[in-house]
């Protein structure tokens, strides 16, 4: 079920989760899923990262990607530290092409050797989050240029969160 039964605001959220279980096309999905077959078909042997801020997302996503057939490993906060060095290890196989991560792979990871290309589906607040996301792959021992792409909707308050995070990445560069 969408909501549980009784409580405050019990009609509304009933209401919400009947309008987004009609939305029949999620356009943002739709262009990772176009990016990553494009990517794909360019280069059978390309691998990408991709970032969400939440687990529910990661695994929305994982389905999606699963889906194509694609061979992927997941990172996020509820795995214990072996089960995130198994994920790594199996990235690192020529045909696992995608990381679904968490922030929990945004620290500690050596990822470059494996990729050079990152996806930030969902973007944190704090600028400081996507420098450590970028420095799993820009590392010293990364041999091709890092590649990071954000994916935002125009006019809703992810382009809004973008704005304020470049705003915040130029206002640090200036203080240096």
């Amino acid at each position: 079920p969408c909501v549980r039964q009784g409580g405050d605001g019990d009609r509304y959220a009933r209401r919400l989760c009947t309008m987004a279980k009609a939305i029949e096309v999620d356009s943002k999905a739709e262009a990772l899923i176009n990016f990553l077959e494009a990517l794909f078909e360019e280069d059978e042997e390309e691998k990408v990262i991709i970032f969400t801020e939440y687990r529910d997302t990661l695994h929305y996503l994982e389905k999606l990607i699963a889906g194509k057939g694609w061979e992927y490993a997941v990172i996020h906060g509820g795995m214990p530290m072996s089960a995130r060095q198994e994920s790594q290890r199996r990235f690192e196989k020529p045909n696992t092409r995608i990381l679904l991560a968490t922030d929990a792979a945004g620290e500690g990871l050596n990822l470059h050797w494996s990729c050079h290309l990152m996806v930030n589906y969902e973007l944190p607040w704090n600028p400081n989050r996507i420098e450590q996301r970028i420095g799993r792959l820009h590392r010293y021992g990364q041999k091709r240029d890092v590649k990071v792409y954000n994916l935002f909707v125009n006019n809703t308050r992810e382009d809004r969160i973008l704005e304020r995070l470049l705003e915040r990445i130029e206002q640090i560069k200036s203080d240096l």
